[in-house]
C-alpha cells in the first residue's frame, strides 16, 4: 500500500463568506471549518479510488489562513465609539482561530487586519441609516503562495488540496505542478474563474 500524504491549505476569508449563508449570516464555527476539511479528504478518496486501490491518503496537516480580528475602538463619522472586542463577529472569529489553534494536525498562518474607514448604509429608499466598518486584510494570501512552493520545492507532501477559490494562487498551484505535486480544488460550490480550475489537477465537487 503506497502512501500518500495531503497538506490542505484554507483561505479563511473565502471560507467565512461562503458559510455565511449557512450559518445564518454569522461567521462559521471550527466545527465547519474541520467538516469541510473531512469532507475534503472524502473527495479526494473517492478520486484516488478511480485510479489504484494500491494507495492510501492521509491527512499531513490543515493550514489555515485568516487574520485575528481588528481589536481596536474606533467613532464613526456620527460621533459613536465604537468597540470592536465588543462584536459578535469578534467573538466569533477570536473563538474559531483559537479552537483551530488546539486542533491536532492545524496550523494557522495568520496576517494582518486594518481598519479602512467607515461605508455608509444606505436604504432601498436612499436614506442614510449609519455606517459600516471597512477593514483590510494584508499579508494573506502571500502566504498562501509561499507555503506552496515551500511545501512543493521541499516535496513534504504529494498532494495539495486548496479550499479557496482566489485566482491569485494560479502560479503557485502551477509551480506545485511543476515539482510534481498533484493539486485538488475545493471551491465549496461557489462559482470561481475557470483559469483557477483548469490550474488544478482535480476539482472537487
Amino acid at each position: 500500500m503506497e502512501i500518500m500524504k495531503i497538506a490542505i491549505l484554507v483561505d479563511g476569508g473565502f471560507f467565512d463568506a461562503v458559510n455565511k449563508n449557512r450559518v445564518n449570516g454569522m461567521l462559521p464555527t471550527a466545527d465547519h471549518v474541520k467538516q469541510e476539511v473531512e469532507n475534503t479528504m472524502r473527495l479526494i478518496r473517492a478520486k484516488t479510488l478511480t485510479d489504484s486501490e494500491n494507495i492510501k491518503d492521509v491527512l499531513f496537516r490543515v493550514y489555515f489562513y485568516d487574520a485575528r480580528p481588528f481589536s481596536g475602538k474606533k467613532t464613526n463619522p456620527q460621533g459613536e465609539e465604537y468597540d470592536f472586542t465588543l462584536s459578535k463577529s469578534y467573538v466569533a472569529k477570536t473563538d474559531l482561530l483559537n479552537e483551530l489553534a488546539r486542533t491536532d494536525k492545524f496550523c494557522l498562518r495568520l496576517g494582518m487586519l486594518s481598519f479602512a474607514g467607515w461605508q455608509p448604509k444606505i436604504d432601498d429608499n436612499g436614506i442614510l441609516t449609519g455606517y459600516r466598518p471597512s477593514f483590510k486584510q494584508k499579508g494573506v494570501d502571500i502566504k498562501v503562495g509561499m507555503d506552496m512552493v515551500w511545501i512543493a520545492t521541499h516535496k513534504v507532501v504529494d498532494k495539495i488540496a486548496i479550499i479557496g477559490g482566489d485566482s491569485d494562487f494560479i502560479d503557485p498551484i502551477e509551480f506545485a505542478k511543476r515539482e510534481g505535486i498533484q493539486v485538488y480544488l475545493n471551491h465549496m460550490g461557489l462559482k470561481v474563474k475557470d483559469e483557477l480550475i483548469q490550474s488544478c489537477d482535480f476539482e472537487l465537487k
